[in-house]
């Protein structure tokens, strides 16, 4: 029972940063009729973009089905991934700081085939700033078709700014084309989430100190 107490306090201490996360997946625009559908500018509490469309929603049987792309991987959550216009320039619809935790990234392909559309990004870079102060960086680069989650942890970031890259020194990061699903992000955090304050953590212990001293005295002879 002790060990038992002793494990729950320490546990509600040391909870996670990410209890405020939450995740846009894009599932809820319907793109069951006509295969993909423009993704709003101001969409779940984001603006993403500064062009309409910067992101095109596609549906995974679309994506997956004959005649189209094709591909044998859709979108992790399912039915909806989203394609990118371009650099992809995010910032909260109210302006306020925000943690970008991470995403699943795609490169865009035909065929399950990572080589089957010219302009195909291979890598994606996403770069978080505070203002004009760039925060940080995160990068991932593919291999195969199909998702990848990239964890991101740019901190205290007020935008970002999503790009793909391509061998092909012709093909400029604006041109190249990517997919991403499960945007991950914690809405209100400004700094690095702590897990508990000390005096919570020193409370805890002495508690534990006191129950245990308690627990002894009552031991009998």
């Amino acid at each position: 029972m002790k060990r038992l107490l002793f494990l729950t306090l320490l546990c509600s201490v040391f909870a996670g940063g990410n209890a405020n996360a939450a995740v846009v997946n894009f599932d809820d625009l319907d793109t069951a009729t006509t295969g993909s559908i423009s993704v709003p500018l101001i969409y779940k509490g984001f603006q993403w973009g500064a062009i309409n469309p910067s992101f095109t929603a596609i549906n995974d049987a679309h994506w997956t089905g004959a005649g189209n792309y094709n591909n044998s991987v859709g979108a992790p959550s399912g039915p909806n991934g989203v394609l990118n216009s371009g650099i992809v320039n995010i910032t909260r619809s109210d302006n306020s700081v925000f943690n970008f935790l991470g995403a699943y990234f795609s490169p865009f392909t035909s065929n399950s085939d990572i080589n089957s559309q010219g302009s195909t990004a291979l890598n994606v870079f996403v770069e978080g700033y505070n203002g004009a102060n760039l925060v940080n960086t995160a990068t991932i680069a593919f291999s195969a078709a199909g998702y990848v989650w990239l964890q991101a942890d740019l901190i205290g970031v007020t935008s970002l700014s999503i790009y793909g890259t391509s061998p092909n020194p012709a093909i400029q990061p604006f041109q190249t084309g990517w997919l991403m699903d499960d945007f991950t992000y914690e809405p209100t955090s400004s700094t690095v989430p702590e897990p508990a304050p000390i005096w919570l953590f020193i409370s805890t212990l002495a508690g534990l100190a006191v129950f245990g001293k308690r627990s002894f005295l009552r031991t009998p002879a």
